[in-house]
C-alpha cells in the first residue's frame, strides 16, 4: 500500500514535470496560431 502511494505521487510529479514543459510552449504556438487569424 505504501509502495503503492510512493509510486503515484512520483508519476503525479513527473507528469506536472512534462505539464511545466509543455503547457508554456503550446500557449506560445496557441498566441501564435491565434495572431494569424
Amino acid at each position: 500500500m505504501d509502495l503503492a502511494g510512493d509510486l503515484v505521487l512520483e508519476v503525479l510529479s513527473f507528469l506536472q514535470s512534462i505539464a511545466c514543459v509543455f503547457l508554456p510552449a503550446n500557449r506560445l504556438r496557441l498566441e501564435m496560431w491565434l495572431d494569424k487569424l
